[in-house]
């Protein structure tokens, strides 16, 4: 299973689109820059087509449930052609892969002791 993903600069960029359009569902560019880091991905849990903003029909966007931390999560309508190019990673192989670092390192830590 494959989800898109936001870095903080194309977050901040949805941010400021989904600002200047007026969408419904926005996120507060001020917070993205004091509460995030520059490396931080942040994955997309759920997306939809949407085509509407303050009650009329605007041009679609897709609505989107982003991932801020393990615990947060945020709407955004973001610009339709903006989240067709997002990246996408396989987070089947990336909870292996961090399940088998687990591994090491216990392993690793058991030897050291």
């Amino acid at each position: 299973m494959t989800t898109k993903y936001f870095t903080q600069a194309q977050l901040i960029r949805a941010a400021k689109i989904a600002e200047e359009r007026g969408y419904n569902r926005q996120i507060s560019i001020t917070m993205l820059k004091r509460h995030t880091s520059r490396t931080t991905l942040f994955p997309v849990s759920f997306s939809m087509l949407h085509e509407h903003a303050g009650g009329a029909l605007v041009d679609p966007h897709v609505r989107c449930i982003v991932c801020i931390n393990e615990r947060v999560t945020m709407l955004l309508d973001c610009d339709l052609e903006l989240f067709n190019s997002l990246d996408s990673v396989d987070l089947q192989q990336e909870v292996q892969q961090s399940a088998h670092q687990d591994e090491e390192d216990a392993a690793y830590l058991a030897a050291t002791r």
